[in-house]
């Protein structure tokens, strides 16, 4: 088989990248197939201000993942498919449900610098110091690279017959990838950190692999996200959303206000909400039947937020896995399609709230292609 490599630099060449940077990307393969699953972003890091032994902190379950806060896809053909705001979050909260710190070990998972701790993570971002044998003076530093697969629509493609990880550049035309890097203050956390700490990225590429095109071109499902943020402010809490998706269920995690901005607290923070007294999640079913799902414990609550990943890791998830990881969340598995998009999605919320928190929610769609 005639199996290319390709190479693609940013349509924005820099020599480095910083916070709120849009990086795109344009993945160009006439007379190919692309093989989805397997698209890779992968770069170089260099920290600013961050001393060689402060305490510096990047969440071990997001690793180099930290560094984007929205990713949109798109095609030259099919428009818009995919836009995650929030994205990190999303890496963390799905890593800490189906991993075990142990579990981040994995070559898979250290290419991306993930680690079994969040001050390992940060050590390691901080590349590796060359030093003079007779003084000890730091001469060089190499810095520290990455390459992550990242969590978006074209690398969760449902397998269910072969040839379905391969896709006809003449259904899709060019893929668009569109990346926005996260606020210096979002990326890391720790006592060591301050209003300057900051980063930048260089040498930025995507990776891929195509085959020739054999001209068949079966449908394939694309699973997507739909992201969105509400805030958490009293004890009883009433929401009516739109979601412009058909979906399999939604995950949900929470963290305290006060956080956000603050450069020594994890951005990732997935708070438990004491005392819940109860969750309704509100919506109709594909049969158009009015459905309510009553929650009434955290233990119940935590259950049904591994379920709603069902769709997305294979029942990799596990309660142990969130005890482990001190992670928490709310979710629900909708067990079948149900299209969003022609109605109002509710949640009603009734916890002890002691201040605002913000909710950060994210629902499993299907685009077919």
């Amino acid at each position: 088989m005639d199996l290319r490599h390709h190479l693609v630099e940013p349509n924005n060449v820099q020599d480095t990248y910083t916070q709120f940077n849009q990086v795109e990307f344009t993945l160009s393969y006439q007379g190919r197939k692309i093989e989805a699953n397997t698209i890779r972003l992968a770069g170089e890091i260099t920290l600013d201000n961050v001393s060689e032994f402060s305490d510096f902190k990047v969440d071990n379950f997001v690793g180099a993942h930290t560094f984007i806060s929205e990713v949109l896809t798109s095609t030259s053909n099919q428009g818009l498919i995919e836009t995650i705001s929030n994205y990190g979050r999303y890496e963390g909260m799905l890593s800490k449900s189906v991993n075990r710190a142990d579990d981040l070990n994995r070559s898979d998972q250290l290419c991306e610098i993930k680690s079994y701790s969040p001050a390992v993570v940060g050590d390691l971002m901080k590349g590796i110091q060359l030093r003079d044998n007779n003084t000890d003076v730091v001469e060089e530093t190499d810095d520290a690279s990455f390459s992550l697969r990242p969590n978006m629509a074209f690398n969760n493609v449902v397998l269910v017959n072969d040839g379905d990880q391969y896709l006809s550049h003449n259904k899709t035309g060019d893929i668009n990838l569109s990346f926005r890097l996260a606020r210096s203050e979002d990326f890391s956390y720790g006592s060591g950190n301050s209003a300057t700490t900051g980063y930048s990225l260089k040498n930025l590429r995507i990776l891929f692999n195509t085959v020739p095109d054999d001209g068949q071109m079966n449908q394939v499902n694309l699973r997507t996200k739909t992201s969105l943020e509400q805030v958490v402010n009293s004890n009883f809490t009433s929401l009516n959303l739109q979601v412009p998706a058909v979906c399999t269920g939604v995950s949900g995690s929470l963290m305290a206000s006060s956080r956000l901005g603050n450069p020594k607290l994890s951005n990732y923070q997935q708070a438990r909400l004491p005392n819940l007294q109860s969750l309704e999640f509100l919506f109709n079913n594909s049969q158009s039947e009015y459905i309510t799902y009553q929650i009434t414990s955290n233990v119940d609550a935590t259950q049904r937020y591994l379920e709603s990943f069902a769709e997305v890791t294979s029942n990799a998830a596990s309660l142990e896995n969130i005890n482990q990881n001190e992670a928490y969340g709310i979710g629900l598995d909708f067990q079948g399609l149900v299209n969003l998009s022609n109605q109002k999605f509710g949640i009603l919320l009734n916890a002890e709230v002691p201040e605002p928190h913000n909710l950060y929610l994210f629902f499993h769609g299907v685009y077919q292609l």
